[in-house]
């Protein structure tokens, strides 16, 4: 896993790895915020 993503020079695969590995809470967060901001949008 580490070297399909070390090989791939995208910075999304990059930031997710490092958010995931600094913050996991943030992830939750913004999931939480996503789902919640469309149903309130509806």
């Amino acid at each position: 896993m580490s070297e399909s993503t070390s090989k791939l020079p995208n910075l999304l695969t990059t930031d997710l790895g490092n958010v995931s590995k600094d913050k996991p809470p943030v992830i939750l967060v913004l999931g939480m915020a996503g789902s919640g901001k469309s149903s309130f949008v509806q």
